[in-house]
């Protein structure tokens, strides 16, 4: 599929893409953005306030584009609040049903859980009920970072366009920076089957944005599986793997199977490689010539 198609291509099946990204967002751990936002115990505060939150009262920002975190990097910011205290606050907000959104501070609540603790020290932000904010808040402190994954930014930008968060494209580009050309190629590769999608999502398998861009051209569900497999199993370059990819479109010595000549004492035939059915083909014309 060509650049040019790709706005064609995702508006025309944005109802089934809508229905895929839901159903991968729900199983690699990523909620989708329904949280209804502001709630009586936001009358509480009058102002932005430090105070501790129990951890069992929040809940992960539905916005929040970072599907997984490095286990390794969590533990060592544990160790790090262990011995230090935590030094720096996150920031929550009040939501309904007397629980809290954590808005910055992710992995430091999940290192505060390593350690056991049940509270954890908090700046609870009032008075901002804006989704849209929100959600360009997520992406944008996310995208910017170069640990970011091209699979949880892509179902971030669907999730903020299939909850009308955007209009369009063109907006959600401008408030993230980018231009339209470049969230299309993000997005297009949701298209990609959903078991190779949820395998690059939950494993990390593939980070290279160009090899995933080709590796989605790719229509053939068993030709596409199979060189993911390949690229995973080989670790090849990206030269490797865009030459391997576009083998697969490259013409083959069956492009003319056979050319016949008429001649004053027959014909002249050439032959290349012949499938059985081509050749009995063949034959039979061969003896209706001749015969």
């Amino acid at each position: 599929m060509m650049e040019t198609d790709f706005d064609a291509h995702l508006k025309s099946s944005d109802k089934k893409q809508e229905s895929r990204t839901d159903a991968l967002r729900k199983k690699i751990g990523m909620s989708n953005p329904q949280t209804k936002i502001g709630s009586k115990n936001e009358a509480e505060f009058q102002t932005d306030q430090i105070v501790d939150i129990p951890i069992h009262k929040l809940v992960v920002n539905p916005y929040q584009p970072r599907l997984s975190m490095d286990p390794d990097t969590v533990r060592e910011l544990a160790l790090t609040i262990k011995e230090h205290g935590l030094l720096q606050p996150i920031a929550v907000m009040p939501i309904d049903g007397d629980k809290y959104m954590i808005r910055y501070g992710h992995r430091r609540v999940e290192a505060c859980k390593i350690l056991h603790h049940k509270t954890i020290k908090a700046i609870v932000k009032v008075g901002e009920k804006n989704n849209e904010k929100l959600m360009s808040e997520a992406l944008i402190e996310n995208i910017q970072r170069d640990d970011m994954h091209i699979i949880d930014i892509a179902l971030s930008m669907r999730a903020a366009l299939d909850n009308k968060l955007f209009p369009n494209m063109e907006s959600l580009a401008m408030i993230i920076g980018k231009d339209k050309t470049q969230v299309s190629r993000i997005l297009s590769i949701l298209t990609l089957p959903e078991k190779i999608l949820h395998d690059i999502a939950t494993k990390k398998t593939i980070s290279d944005r160009v090899v995933l861009d080709y590796l989605r051209k790719v229509q053939d569900p068993v030709k596409c599986a199979e060189l993911y497999r390949w690229y995973v199993e080989t670790n090849p370059s990206r030269a490797d793997f865009v030459l391997k990819v576009k083998a697969l479109d490259a013409p083959t010595d069956k492009t003319n199977i056979f050319s016949i000549k008429n001649t004053s004492k027959g014909c002249t035939i050439k032959l290349n490689q012949l499938t059985k059915d081509q050749e009995k083909l063949l034959n039979e014309f061969i003896g209706n010539l001749i015969g």
